[in-house]
């Protein structure tokens, strides 16, 4: 079991990845982390404001 599994699905919390603060664009790199949260079994929203992009991950309902 991954760390991030088990912030989500063992202890309940919701793990935002955001590139607010970096120059990385996690926009380019969408299909990975869609790819990570499938194989992780774990929901996976997409939100964006302004030119920042973050990943929010959460337990599958």
């Amino acid at each position: 079991m991954t760390v991030l599994q088990q912030l989500v699905v063992d202890l309940g919390l919701t793990v935002v990845v955001s590139d607010e603060n970096t120059d990385l664009k996690l926009d380019q790199n969408e299909p990975t982390f869609r790819e990570a949260a499938d194989l992780l079994q774990l929901a996976m929203e997409k939100e964006s404001e302004g030119s920042a992009t973050a990943f929010v991950f959460h337990r599958k309902s």
